[in-house]
């Protein structure tokens, strides 16, 4: 705690320091522009003016310049080379440090996440439950010929999530693998081990395979129209969700929204994430929001929400 402590103002100083880095740079680059701008327009036409004027003024005045050289970085295109070394990489510091040891990155996630809070003593009443894929690699080098990702929270809140309504119908989400010489769902190795594991025993149904939440979306209402199911709870970190309730919801879908991973929520909570150093978890998060963000609006130009 004392470490934590010292470390927080530690990092609010470290911050400070390169913003006033930053707008070093942002200075210096102002700086350059207004004597380009100045020595290429607005000096021309002052000696155009000037010389016909006064030409012997004029000739004294570049003898003056040329046997006094400037010793301003700016003008001095040497001097200005060695001072740019320092320099440049301190705008790109400055905004990793912004990005990866500030609350900005789990700030910008957690709104993402917060909406789908939810009280879990109270579960709607579904038919079935969506589980949205990408928790897992194929990995045959290892014990279990898989590899669970940081998002298989999706997979314990699904299972829980119909072992508290029921058993109810779980449906796996996701691409496709060769397996045995022939290709099958990805998620058949996940209903595999769950059934070794004796967690599963009710109905499994995958639904593959699918590059996209488009894909998914598709998917299920095929399923359900198969199978007369009329709302289903849809469960995938709570970043995601937004965009996949809106996807879903335009292919006809009724969907109880179900949230995990809530990153963002959890640290701001916590008091945000001042740091010393910038972590990659937290610039993991703010790619999480980019990602989601930028996908939304491909999603918009698509027609897909």
């Amino acid at each position: 705690m004392i470490l934590e402590a010292f470390l927080q103002p530690v990092g609010c100083v470290w911050l400070l320091l390169m913003l006033g880095l930053a707008g070093s740079v942002g200075n210096r680059v102002w700086r350059r522009l207004v004597h380009r701008w100045s020595a290429t327009s607005g000096g021309r036409n002052a000696r155009q003016n000037n010389s016909a004027k006064c030409p012997e003024s004029i000739q004294q005045l570049n003898s003056v310049r040329t046997s006094n050289p400037p010793v301003n970085a700016l003008a001095d295109p040497a001097k200005g080379w060695r001072g740019w070394l320092w320099t440049w990489p301190v705008l790109p510091l400055a905004i990793v440090h912004l990005v990866g040891a500030t609350p900005l990155s789990p700030w910008l996630l957690a709104g993402l996440e917060r909406p789908y809070l939810r009280d879990w003593d109270i579960l709607p009443q579904v038919d079935a439950v969506v589980i949205l894929g990408g928790m897992h690699d194929y990995r045959p080098e290892t014990l279990l010929g898989l590899d669970l990702a940081e998002n298989a929270d999706r997979l314990m809140t699904g299972i829980e999530w119909a072992r508290r309504s029921g058993g109810l119908p779980i449906v796996f989400t996701g691409g496709s693998w060769e397996l045995d010489g022939k290709m099958s769902p990805g998620s058949k190795i996940l209903e595999d081990w769950l059934r070794d594991w004796g967690v599963l025993d009710g109905e499994v149904l995958h639904v593959w395979p699918c590059g996209n939440t488009r894909d998914e979306a598709t998917g299920v209402r095929a399923l359900m129209t198969e199978r007369g199911w009329e709302r289903v709870a849809l469960v995938t970190s709570a970043n995601h969700l937004r965009r996949a309730e809106a996807t879903f919801s335009k292919v006809n879908v009724e969907v109880v929204p179900v949230g995990c991973e809530f990153h963002g929520v959890s640290a701001m909570d916590a008091g945000g994430n001042w740091q010393w150093l910038p972590r990659s978890r937290v610039l993991a998060w703010y790619q999480l929001w980019l990602h989601e963000t930028l996908g939304w609006m491909y999603y918009r130009l698509k027609g897909w929400i």
